[in-house]
Formats: C-alpha cells, structure tokens, sequence
C-alpha cells in the first residue's frame, strides 16, 4: 500500500469510529465491522490489515466524505472580486481590508465545516 493511500485509508478510519461513535455511543465498538470480522484483535503480527483496508475502503464508499467549497470558490460565487493573492497571513484564508478580500496560500482549501455550516453552505459529495 503506498502511502497517500494509507493517509485516506487513516482518515477514513478514523471518520468511520467517529460516525459509529455519534450514531451508536456506547455500543460503537460492538456494531463496528472491524470490531467483528476478528483482524484487529490484538493488533500485531496476526493484525489482518487487508481485511481492514477493504473495510474501510467498503464504508468510504458507502459514506462519502462531505466536500464543502474553498474561500476562492465561495467568495467568487457570491460575487467578490478577490484582488490579489498573497501568502504571508499563517493562520488565516480571507482577509478583508477596506472591503477588498486577499487570499493566502490557504485559499483553495475547503472552508472549515464549522464556518461552512454557519454561512448556510450545503456540502457535495464526491
């Protein structure tokens, strides 16, 4: 497995728990299919890793990862004319100054789920 695959395969992963977690609480372990299909046990040698790849891989697909739009994206949708580019703000995408809006390095990211959320934006999936 190289390893870009086995960054998604961890984000996955780790999305999957945090949906069995939310959805099921105290049971999440007990409903989780790599909990029951006996590979993780004791998570050495015995550790059947491709069994967990194709379930996790399994439950991706069956539960795509909400997309939400960059700063660029939305900002040019609503119909903001971003002035320049620059990329010396660390800790922040938008920067608005005297109603012009400068984009850092960040700008392509997606927005925040959080500030997403709060600006009334629907997610797509992929």
């Amino acid at each position: 497995m190289e390893m870009t695959n086995f960054a998604q395969i961890m984000r996955d992963w780790q999305r999957m728990c945090k949906y069995y977690d939310e959805h099921y609480q105290e049971d999440c372990c007990h409903i989780c299919p790599i909990h029951n299909c006996d590979a993780i046990w004791a998570m050495d040698e015995t550790t059947d890793w491709g069994k967990i790849e194709e379930i996790v891989n399994t439950w991706a697909a069956e539960h795509p990862e909400p997309k939400y739009p960059s700063w660029r994206e939305y900002l040019k949708k609503i119909g903001v004319v971003i002035e320049r580019n620059i990329d010396y703000f660390e800790n922040s995408c938008v920067v608005s100054k005297d109603n012009a809006f400068i984009l850092n390095e960040n700008a392509d990211q997606p927005i925040p789920v959080e500030i997403a959320t709060a600006l009334g934006l629907e997610p797509h999936y992929e």
